[in-house]
């Protein structure tokens, strides 16, 4: 990322979550992600006329964290320092209604990959990791998208 994303968005409140059937988990506390945005644009760093978003994830949300083919899971966890990332991930692509301030429209499959993103930097996920991660939603979540729409 160009700035610091750590004064661009964060998270305000723990994880709280229960595993439910083998491949989901209940949110069990409101759980929050906030970023900053101007002109259409998600990221800005506090200048005139940026305005601050929050996504909360609600008690009874459900989630996947991220939905790694199981012959990976040796390698990576679905769950782990990416999950809180990973969550609201969840909750934007799960959530059709759900608005972008920054464009008063339902937010885009490209805004909730670039907050997966901006959350896996912010909770200090490996590069390699992020960048991993990211692009198998980036190319590989349109039908997960789609399924929700």
């Amino acid at each position: 990322m160009i700035m610091s994303v750590t004064k661009i968005a964060g998270f305000t409140t723990p994880l709280i979550t229960e595993y439910i059937d083998g491949v989901n988990w209940k949110v069990h506390e409101p759980f929050t992600f906030y970023f900053y945005h101007k002109d259409g644009k998600i990221l800005c760093e506090y200048e005139d006329g940026c305005e601050k978003q929050y996504i909360t994830s609600n008690v009874g949300d459900t989630t996947d964290f991220a939905s790694i083919p199981k012959w990976l899971h040796s390698i990576w966890s679905p769950t782990g320092d990416h999950g809180k990332a990973a969550v609201i991930h969840d909750k934007i692509y799960r959530t059709p209604a759900l608005i972008n301030e920054a464009t008063g429209k339902s937010f885009t499959k490209e805004d909730a990959d670039l907050l997966f993103l901006i959350g896996m930097e912010i909770l200090g996920v490996s590069w390699f990791k992020r960048e991993a991660f990211y692009y198998a939603v980036k190319f590989g979540g349109n039908k997960a998208w789609e399924s929700n729409r």
